[in-house]
């Protein structure tokens, strides 16, 4: 592999500490996308249109409760956290909506996660592993995206009162919960909202949420990570540098989500990721690289959103189609080419954050078909190693990078 020699290698160093995770994405928080059967048996039970959680539980009503109960129990279980120790990851990223602790008046959601979550944390705790809460989802979207638990447009996450007080409730309920015994040993970090869409809800608003939820960090002696909010590497450096506490900004890493993107050759895709590393190294204040994956298309079925197509194909709106996905649903049928291209850009990406950063977490561990996205179906396959020390340790992938 041939990429680039302009790339900074002696700001590229080995970090023993690094965080080194992997997402529970579509557990307690539903995405079409990662389990599309789920959507498609409650699209046979309604007869409506499902695009999120949100429309799933409003559609099924009472039945909601025992489908997501069901599939809570079954989609994330203790030989999946076992599983994941013995890969020799560090930690687990659990995504979970405000929902789960409460409701804003009117919504259809259902709860019942947080028992869930704190057998994970126990699991993870007789397993060695750290865990890092995620509030994936808050009141009135804070993305508009499907994976907040609502597709909507605008989002109106903190566009009221009841927005900001109840994300204030939930954060505060997660610091004084998980920050006693028997959890505050296993708990690494709580991710206070993620992928806030800062051009749209504005910076200001975020900031605030995040001064408060820094101040609960230093009352609660939990560290927390910020997400970049959309808004640039070094956008929270200021941020970072006047709170007293433990503040780590987040930042995921995909090159799939624009025209301009999709019709990236491999070589543009690699150079990418030895650009944002290098980006990485030379900011000063604490930093990971809290969701990336192998993705080199968005062909993953609902990736997009349910009924939107793909970008790849030119299904959806506004879009060139540059080939097809049919093959992608099925990895038996990929080209040799875009299996080996794919494995790349995994261990490029993990080499490049593991010396860059404070760490990465892929995202996901598991999906229904998702291949690009499923970590644990690529090493049960035999594609990607069964360690990540593998991945770590091959240094293969970085000589190429420097000597072409």
């Amino acid at each position: 592999m041939c990429i680039n020699n302009n790339v900074n290698s002696s700001a590229l160093k080995h970090n023993s500490e690094s965080i080194r995770g992997v997402s529970l994405g579509g557990w307690l928080v539903l995405e079409p996308w990662i389990t599309p059967s789920l959507f498609e048996l409650a699209l046979n039970i309604t007869k409506s249109v499902l695009v999120d959680e949100y429309t799933l539980c409003l559609q099924l009503g009472p039945e909601a409760q025992p489908l997501l109960s069901s599939h809570w129990a079954s989609f994330i279980t203790k030989s999946d956290i076992a599983s994941i120790s013995s890969m020799g990851f560090n930690m687990i990223r659990v995504p979970i909506g405000y929902w789960a602790i409460q409701k804003q008046a009117g919504d259809p959601y259902v709860a019942g996660q947080l028992k869930y979550l704190d057998k994970a944390i126990e699991w993870c705790k007789e397993y060695g592993l750290k865990v890092q809460i995620d509030l994936h989802g808050m009141p009135g979207s804070q993305n508009g995206f499907d994976n907040s638990g609502q597709r909507t447009s605008p989002p109106l996450w903190l566009q009221n009162d009841d927005s900001f007080q109840i994300s204030v409730n939930v954060l505060r309920f997660v610091f004084a919960k998980y920050s006693l015994q028997p959890f505050r040993e296993t708990i690494h970090s709580i991710e206070v909202v993620n992928e806030p869409f800062g051009p749209i809800l504005g910076r200001s608003k975020i900031e605030e949420f995040y001064q408060l939820a820094s101040e609960m960090s230093q009352t609660y002696d939990i560290p927390i990570f910020v997400h970049d909010a959309f808004l640039g590497i070094d956008a929270w450096a200021g941020f970072q540098d006047t709170t007293p506490t433990q503040v780590t900004v987040d930042h995921h890493f995909y090159s799939i989500f624009s025209q301009a993107q999709i019709e990236w050759d491999r070589e543009l895709h690699f150079q990418n990721v030895i650009k944002l590393g290098n980006m990485l190294a030379q900011s000063e204040n604490s930093k990971v690289v809290g969701e990336f994956s192998g993705a080199l298309t968005d062909c993953a079925p609902y990736l997009n959103g349910v009924g939107l197509g793909h970008r790849f194909d030119g299904t959806l709106q506004q879009t060139i189609p540059i080939g097809t996905c049919s093959n992608y649903k099925d990895i038996a049928k990929w080209a040799s080419e875009d299996i080996v291209n794919t494995l790349k850009f995994i261990y490029l990406q993990i080499q490049v954050y593991e010396r860059s950063c404070g760490g990465w977490i892929f995202w996901t561990y598991k999906t229904e078909g998702a291949w690009e996205w499923d970590y644990t179906k690529l090493v049960a396959i035999g594609l990607l190693p069964s360690t990540i020390n593998q991945i770590i340790n091959d240094n293969q992938v970085l000589k190429d990078l420097y000597h072409p």
